[in-house]
């Protein structure tokens, strides 16, 4: 993944993010709670972008079993992250605002088809 891609995913994450602050302001719904949760969740949308470059760095020059094993592994790996951060913020934080920040990658690569820009 290149530098443009995580900056694409870091944006989109931080535009969902100050619309929830933004409408937390006027609503009067934000709390220290909420921002962290928006923390989190940006955090783990980012580690996840560079979870899976590793992947996909990491599966050239593999045999088919062994790339599918790393590829399957990796997933679960993800996975596994994502249900952590989930955990920590439904326990600790804000649902909603620890949820909302790992959509920015399909809100990110819906705004580049919608604008008809090529995504590289």
């Amino acid at each position: 993944m290149q530098a443009k891609e995580y900056k694409r995913v870091l944006l989109g994450a931080l535009a969902i993010d100050a619309a929830y602050l933004l409408a937390g302001a006027v609503f009067s719904f934000l709390s220290l709670r909420a921002a962290g949760g928006l923390l989190l969740g940006t955090a783990a949308v980012v580690v996840n972008a560079l979870l899976l470059e590793w992947t996909v760095m990491g599966l050239p020059g593999r045999d088919e079993v062994s790339g599918k094993r790393f590829y399957v592994r990796s997933y679960l790996g993800r996975m596994l992250f994502y249900g952590l951060v989930l955990a920590a913020g439904f326990q600790w934080l804000e649902p909603f605002a620890t949820v909302l920040p790992l959509f920015a990658p399909k809100v990110s690569y819906l705004f580049l088809a919608l604008t008809r820009k090529e995504v590289s």
